[in-house]
């Protein structure tokens, strides 16, 4: 569907491309889901070229940078034991990364007991982040969310459903702890009504594979506008996605941390001439022309099973 209407359009209209492709399919009931996900592959793409076109990095002409190297937490401890996920995370703190984030959801009682021994090994002093994976309900949801607010937590992500929009705003209201809400949402028309009033997040989290960068963008103004930060979300992507948010997150003035997925990284790089990169634990945001990478389309090819081409 949208690659015929692509073909002879201009390059650099990106805006126009993005409206044009969102208002195609949003009276068919297409607001989200793989249509904007399509959305964003191809207007990241744009991005891409339009950089290169100006000879600038697209932070540039999303007029900053604000910084050329971004604070980051590590997304998840993935070691197969406890004793080497505690070695982890004190490794991770070593490393200058600022926090860590843990994946809960496994139970009241089992998530209780994970926060509080790692809590306990990296000191009170180091930022960490508790994501419920959307597995609760309001009540134990509250309960956690008291804990992780007396261990000096930043924030409790994805803490129910991502459709119980009421049940965040509950907790939102009920929790000084911080509610970070965004990677199932993927325009600035889905985010306005967690927005509030009356709010239901306090930190905003587009995932730029979502939402695409001129989505993000939107979301982060309308963000900025509330005084609300933005921690860019980083989930399943690759090399030309981890650039995308990073490009994006170092141009916004609301940015708060950026999620960095270690192992995602590497494999990553795998397919890349120039290599996503760190520097004490900080993320370095490439400043070549475009998204700053170059793919390496040989190891494209032989990771594939297929291709179309649209003519």
């Amino acid at each position: 569907l949208f690659g015929p209407f692509l073909l002879g359009k201009n390059p650099l209209a990106r805006e126009v491309i993005y409206d044009r492709l969102y208002h195609m399919n949003n009276v068919r009931g297409h607001v989200g889901g793989f249509v904007v996900d399509a959305m964003a592959g191809i207007e990241m793409a744009l991005w891409d070229l339009a950089g290169k076109h100006f000879g600038a990095p697209v932070c540039e002409l999303l007029g900053g940078p604000f910084t050329g190297t971004l604070k980051a937490y590590v997304s998840g401890l993935r070691q197969p034991t406890v004793e080497a996920q505690l070695q982890a995370a004190l490794a991770f703190k070593e490393q200058g990364f600022g926090g860590i984030k843990l994946f809960l959801g496994q139970g009241l009682r089992a998530d209780t007991d994970t926060v509080r021994r790692v809590r306990d090994h990296v000191g009170a002093d180091y930022s960490l982040f508790g994501d419920a994976l959307w597995r609760y309900q309001v009540g134990d949801a509250l309960r956690l969310g008291r804990v992780l607010e007396a261990l000096g937590f930043q924030w409790l992500e994805a803490p129910l459903a991502p459709e119980d929009l009421p049940g965040h705003r509950e907790l939102a209201l009920a929790l000084d702890l911080p509610i970070a809400v965004g990677e199932a949402l993927r325009t600035n028309y889905e985010f306005l009504p967690w927005l509030g009033p009356p709010r239901a997040l306090d930190v905003v989290q587009p995932d730029v594979l979502r939402t695409g960068i001129t989505g993000a963008c939107k979301i982060a103004a309308a963000a900025e506008a509330r005084r609300l930060p933005v921690a860019p979300h980083v989930g399943m992507c690759t090399g030309i996605g981890i650039a995308a948010t990073w490009q994006f997150a170092a141009a916004i003035p609301s940015f708060l941390i950026q999620e960095f997925q270690l192992e995602l990284t590497q494999n990553a790089n795998r397919h890349l001439r120039t290599p996503l990169e760190t520097r004490d634990g900080r993320l370095l945001v490439p400043s070549l022309p475009g998204l700053g990478i170059e793919v390496d389309e040989e190891s494209i090819r032989q990771s594939s099973t297929s291709h179309w081409t649209v003519e």
